[in-house]
């Protein structure tokens, strides 16, 4: 899978001139990003960037002050948001963790799995995508055709990275691993569940996300990925990969959920621009935003993929309007829209029983060991 680098450097000088001609903050807080973004994705695919010198010329200094005092205020939203609407990931949390006791987890590591060469894995993941229409496909197949890259350096702990664009629909999707196999093909499903977020609702409403409106921005990206993974194991296509994955998926979550009961419990904290809480008496930082992006992620995913497996179309028409909507509404407004009652979504009463059976699995090694 490779980018169409002609494609991409247009893409970018597009951006590029998108900043020269309007100089106002708010445009350059929107498109240098994008700048950014598209520019990293050029040099990591052919080794050469645009320079950036020449496209910011008013008072830098100035600029950046600006610039820093939005971002300082949108953070102060976000802080405030995550204490005022932090009891739902709360219990959410302590919802997965009762799960984990009662079926006696034990974290077990076997990454032993199969691997797929690319018409094989392009060929999985167009299959399982032909299920949700035409629309949802054929924005997964333009992806795939010119605008995935697998085998890129990225941050560590990252797996993929949707490269956003909001001068164009479509985007760019960086995969760090290099080989095909259930862990980077879930990961690429993972950033296009991003991209159809992107087609569906960022681009056609021109909608920018303000930090404190972000906090189910995954739930799109985690239902495709943990549905994909539930479909692989479902219909016996990989079923030792698929269960590998969902095995890190429970781990992932118990790590977050460590993060966020913290953050929780904290009297007094720091927060820093990327987010993060440091503890002023142990100095410790708490990983506050990814706590609540991928926990909100997968915790509503698994209640949305139990939907799924009731009634397909009612599950894809509760997530599509949950996409379109979560800007104008509240965390417990979201969880009412999706026709999940409070106490049934909060308690992960749905999926409790489909994840202590795949517990159960996972701590007799799934039989990969035969």
């Amino acid at each position: 899978m490779e980018i169409n680098e002609d494609k991409l450097y247009d893409e970018l000088l597009e951006v590029r001139r998108k900043l020269i001609r309007n100089q106002s903050t708010n445009n350059i807080r929107k498109y240098y990003p994008v700048f950014e973004q598209l520019n990293y994705t050029l040099a990591q695919i052919t080794g050469f960037a645009v320079d950036p010198k020449d496209i910011l010329y008013r008072n830098v200094d100035e600029l950046n002050d600006d610039i820093r005092l939005q971002n300082k205020k949108q953070i102060l939203e976000y802080f405030n948001r995550a204490i005022t609407e932090g009891d739902p990931l709360y219990f959410l949390f302590m919802s997965f963790n009762d799960i984990l006791k009662e079926s006696n987890y034990i974290p077990l590591i076997n990454d032993n799995i199969p691997f797929y060469n690319e018409t094989q894995a392009r060929e999985m993941i167009l299959t399982y995508f032909k299920q949700f229409g035409d629309k949802i496909y054929n924005i997964a197949k333009s992806y795939l055709d010119g605008r995935v890259s697998i085998n890129i350096d990225l941050d560590p702990g990252t797996g993929g990275s949707f490269m956003n664009n909001y001068a164009n629909e479509l985007g760019y999707i960086l995969i760090k691993y290099g080989e095909f196999n259930a862990a980077s093909i879930s990961a690429i499903v993972h950033e296009i569940g991003h991209a159809i977020d992107n087609s569906l609702f960022v681009y056609p409403q021109q909608k920018e996300l303000s930090l404190s409106n972000q906090f189910l921005i995954e739930v799109p990206s985690t239902f495709f990925e943990i549905n994909f993974l539930q479909y692989l194991i479902e219909n016996n296509i990989d079923v030792k990969g698929a269960q590998y994955c969902l095995a890190d998926r429970i781990f992932i979550l118990r790590r977050l959920s460590d993060e966020y009961e913290k953050f929780y419990n904290l009297s007094d904290g720091l927060i820093t621009e990327d987010r993060c809480i440091v503890d002023p008496t142990t100095d410790e930082v708490i990983d506050l935003d990814g706590a609540i992006l991928y926990g909100y992620g997968y915790l509503f995913s698994l209640n949305l993929c139990e939907l799924f497996k009731e009634d397909k179309n009612l599950a894809m028409k509760k997530l599509i309007n949950l996409i379109c909507s979560r800007k104008e509404i509240t965390i417990l407004e979201s969880i009412e829209s999706l026709g999940f009652d409070e106490d049934e979504f909060l308690s992960l009463k749905r999926p409790k029983d489909n994840i202590k059976k795949f517990i159960k699995k996972y701590n007799e090694g799934f039989n990969i060991y035969e």
